[in-house]
């Protein structure tokens, strides 16, 4: 993260110019189903490579396609979780550069139109943002007072879903597709690259060619 939890400019960012998610970091991906795989280990110069057998836990009573039905839907949310990842990641990079280019305008009147644009820009990004997640967490232990959002959720239905080896039942399914639908909404209306980071803020300073980061577009 990259700006203070929203309401809580106290909280420090810290001296590397980030802070941590506040709702912890992502969990482990799916179990690998059976199958033969190939081991690779590498040191130095040298490689290894070895057959890997990988059974299924003959005291469950999920089928191969089960589990091979569970892996295929993990995957998709998995993906889901680092696509979420990477757009909060741009939001904060966009976030931030407006706030630098607020603490270079500040107490410019005629640069008043300039910084009015630039906060309509952080609340339209602030209510994409918030949509994933609580954005007043702190990360202090404050995780009951906030609800939990759409990345929590979707954690929580891919740890649902993998705590045995049966395939997802139909309310799983529907809660995924859910989901799907919802963050295909919120992708059209985010940032999709550093070329789309860069433009915002050029915009908003390019008239008095005051970019906080000259270098970076």
């Amino acid at each position: 993260m990259r700006t203070p939890p929203h309401g809580h400019d106290h909280v420090p960012i810290g001296s590397k110019g980030w802070r941590p998610f506040p709702r912890g970091s992502r969990s482990r991906g799916p179990f690998v189903p059976p199958g033969v795989y190939t081991v690779k280990l590498t040191a130095g110069d040298r490689s290894v490579t070895q057959k890997l057998v990988v059974k299924k836990d003959p005291h469950s009573a999920g089928t191969e396609s089960d589990i091979q039905a569970q892996t295929k839907i993990m995957l998709e949310i998995y993906d889901k979780l680092d696509l979420v990842a990477d757009l909060i990641n741009q939001i904060e990079w966009i976030r931030k550069q407006i706030y630098d280019l607020k603490d270079l305008l500040n107490k410019r009147e005629e640069m008043q139109s300039v910084i009015n644009a630039a906060d309509a820009l952080d609340e339209k990004l602030i209510d994409i943002e918030g949509f994933f997640f609580s954005m007043g967490l702190t990360g202090l232990g404050d995780a009951l007072r906030w609800p939990d959002k759409f990345y929590v959720k979707l954690r929580f239905l891919a740890n649902d879903i993998g705590k045995s080896d049966f395939a997802p039942t139909r309310q799983q399914i529907e809660v995924h597709e859910m989901f799907t639908e919802q963050l295909a909404d919120l992708h059209k209306s985010a940032p999709r690259s550093d070329r789309t980071r860069c433009t915002c803020i050029q915009q908003l300073a390019k008239r008095e060619r005051c970019s906080p980061y000259p270098d970076r577009c």
